[in-house]
């Protein structure tokens, strides 16, 4: 079932598994994530790739994104990622590689025990939605994963993300990532993940119990 979000109860973090609740499938959450994307930027901003290049991703690796639904099923916001091979990872982090170098084939999936660095695809607000709360929505959101796939033993190392919106360099920076390099799109921005954790370590404790400690036990914190 979908999780409601404490800080606003029409806020709904939504999965694969949830979709089912809304009476939509994979595909119908893309369309909606499209036209959000398309709202919000213009084409020569960001590769929005195609249904048939997400489609597959979003479906073989349901714990690389979450979307935020409201009670009257609109898309207030979601987020993706991808946890790729390494050579992949560092070229997507020096800018040799773009989002559209991603497919479901390239990622890995988070279901072993391990430690993997996290690309962050995209973190997009409907305009209609957009305040403190749903942003805190998206971070718990995030949160919530990391919490459980710690509880596996599956631990992420470094986040990288390229951004081309004043937005996008504020949740980078709250997120204390560091500007590394200009990309063709915007800007890249990558730090460890452990800076994190500790930003947030506070209202993790309630939110996401033994996320820190995990991370600190295996020496990411």
């Amino acid at each position: 079932m979908s999780i409601m979000y404490r800080g606003r109860p029409d806020l709904n973090f939504i999965s694969l598994g949830d979709l089912k609740h809304l009476n939509w499938n994979v595909q119908d959450l893309l369309i909606r994530i499209r036209e959000l994307d398309r709202s919000l930027y213009s084409q020569s901003c960001q590769a929005m790739g195609s249904l048939r290049q997400w489609l597959p991703v979003f479906s073989q690796h349901p714990e690389t994104w979450r979307a935020i639904v409201s009670e009257g099923r609109d898309l207030a916001a979601y987020w993706q990622t991808a946890a790729v091979d390494e050579e992949l990872y560092r070229a997507l982090k020096s800018g040799a590689a773009s989002e559209t170098d991603l497919s479901a084939s390239s990622y890995m999936k988070l279901t072993e025990p391990g430690i993997y660095n996290l690309y962050f695809v995209s973190v997009c607000v409907n305009p209609a939605f957009r305040g403190a709360e749903t942003n805190l929505a998206l971070i718990e959101s995030f949160f919530s994963v990391m919490n459980r796939l710690s509880e596996k033993g599956v631990f992420l190392e470094e986040i990288t993300c390229s951004v081309c919106s004043p937005d996008g360099e504020q949740i980078c920076r709250t997120f204390r990532l560091d500007y590394l390099r200009d990309n063709v799109i915007g800007k890249v921005y990558s730090g460890p993940v452990g800076n994190v954790i500790k930003r947030f370590q506070n209202p993790l404790a309630s939110r996401c119990p033994g996320l820190f400690e995990r991370y600190q036990e295996v020496g990411l914190c």
